[in-house]
C-alpha cells in the first residue's frame, strides 16, 4: 500500500472515481424523458476559464412511485474562448456526455431549458442564447438570479462612491490573487488574528453553481 500513498496516486484514484460516478450520472439521465442544464463561468487559481455545469432532471424511477427532481453535477469544460462560440463547443461536448451528439441531434429534444449568467457573450442576440434557438427554439431560458441581481446594483449605484469601493475591493483581492507571497503573508496575519475578526467574502464576479464563500482559495 505505500506505493498508493502520495499525489500522483491520489490524482489516478479520483479520476477513476470521477470517471465512475460520470457513467452512472450518465445512465441515469439517458432514462431521463427530459433535463435542464445550468451552466455559469468561473476561474481557476491560474486564471484560466472554466464552464461549470449541473442538469436538474425528473426521476420517475422511484421505489415511491412519486415523481421526483434531482440535480447533481455533471462536469466541468475549459472553452477555448468566452465568445459565445467558444461556449456553444462547450455545450456540445456537454451533451456528449448525456449521450447527445450534437444540437442537431433527434435526441436533443429532451433538452427543455438552459440557465446562465447575465454575461454579453450569453444574452446578446449573437450570444449563446441565439445560436442555440436557432436549432431549439423550444428551450426555455433562465438567467441567474444572483447575477442578475448583481448587475441591477451596480447600475443602480453607477456614478456614486460605490464605484470607489467595488474598485478597492477590487483591487485589494487581485493584489493577493496574483503574488503566492502576499497571499501567503495575509493568511498567517488571518491565523493570528481569526479569533479576533471575522473572515472577509471573497471578492468576485461568481454566481450560480461556481459560487462559494470564504477568502481562502480552495
Amino acid at each position: 500500500m505505500k506505493h498508493y500513498t502520495n499525489d500522483q496516486a491520489g490524482k489516478t484514484f479520483i479520476h477513476f472515481i470521477a470517471e465512475s460516478k460520470r457513467n452512472e450520472l450518465t445512465e441515469r439521465l439517458k432514462k431521463a424523458k427530459f433535463f435542464s442544464l445550468l451552466l455559469d463561468g468561473s476561474t481557476d487559481k491560474g486564471n484560466i476559464d472554466n464552464e461549470v455545469c449541473l442538469v436538474v432532471w425528473c426521476n420517475t424511477n422511484s421505489s415511491d412511485e412519486k415523481i421526483h427532481t434531482e440535480m447533481n453535477y455533471l462536469t466541468v469544460c475549459r472553452p477555448q474562448s468566452v465568445t459565445a462560440e467558444g461556449l456553444l463547443s462547450v455545450l456540445e461536448t456537454i451533451l456528449k456526455h448525456v449521450g447527445i451528439d450534437s444540437l442537431d441531434s433527434s435526441k436533443c429534444h429532451r433538452l427543455v431549458g438552459i440557465r446562465t449568467d447575465g454575461a454579453s457573450a450569453n444574452i446578446a442576440a449573437r450570444g449563446l442564447k441565439g445560436l442555440v434557438e436557432k436549432p431549439l427554439p423550444w428551450i426555455f431560458w433562465m438567467w441567474c438570479l444572483a447575477h442578475r441581481l448583481e448587475l441591477a446594483i451596480k447600475d443602480a449605484l453607477k456614478g456614486t462612491f460605490f464605484d470607489s469601493i467595488d474598485g478597492m475591493l477590487i483591487k485589494l483581492y487581485y493584489l493577493y490573487e496574483t503574488s503566492p507571497k502576499k497571499y501567503r503573508e495575509l493568511t498567517e496575519v488571518i491565523s493570528d488574528l481569526k479569533d479576533c475578526f471575522p473572515l472577509m467574502t471573497r471578492v468576485s464576479n461568481l454566481s450560480g453553481p461556481a459560487v462559494h464563500d470564504g477568502y481562502h482559495k480552495s
